[in-house]
């Protein structure tokens, strides 16, 4: 453990690597089953699923790939501890937190859970990119705090 980084910071970089992961497993699993985002309807297309993973609205069950990327750099960013981390660090909450709204609004998130359309394997990756970004936004957001009230101490000394 770095100790030059708060355990908040370890727990972003490791919600984020795990996000990034659940992602990847769910894009690979929307691109071999055909489920393209349907995010209330809005995010219909015809193009092919991988083409809208790569540079589209994502898939059924996963956000598109300059998106994962972006929060990876993001990330990595975070490590500053100067103005651009922090900002980094708030951007890493408002991207867990707009992930969630994206993964509620797809139909599969619920049709996973009913019982006429119950799948274990959907299920579980709709709970799990719902609750990593979750939690990630919420511990993003409470470092940038921290970050913002350390760094008012410091120009108040």
């Amino acid at each position: 453990m770095n100790p030059n980084l708060s355990r908040r910071h370890h727990a972003i970089l490791a919600l984020t690597f795990a996000y990034l992961i659940v992602s990847s497993a769910g894009a690979g699993v929307a691109i071999g089953r055909g489920l393209p985002a349907e995010a209330m309807g809005l995010l219909q297309s015809d193009n092919e699923i991988w083409i809208e993973f790569m540079v589209g609205g994502g898939t059924a069950l996963s956000p598109t790939v300059w998106l994962l990327a972006l929060m990876a750099v993001a990330a990595t960013a975070s490590f500053r501890t100067d103005r651009a981390g922090r900002v980094a660090t708030l951007l890493l909450s408002g991207l867990g937190a707009v992930t969630v709204i994206g993964a509620l609004a797809e139909p599969i998130t619920w049709r996973s859970i009913t019982p006429e359309t119950f799948d274990p394997l959907y299920l579980s990756l709709s709970v799990l990119l719902v609750a990593v970004p979750a939690a990630l936004a919420l511990v993003a957001f409470s470092e940038f705090r921290a970050r913002r009230a350390h760094g008012a101490r410091a120009k108040a000394l």
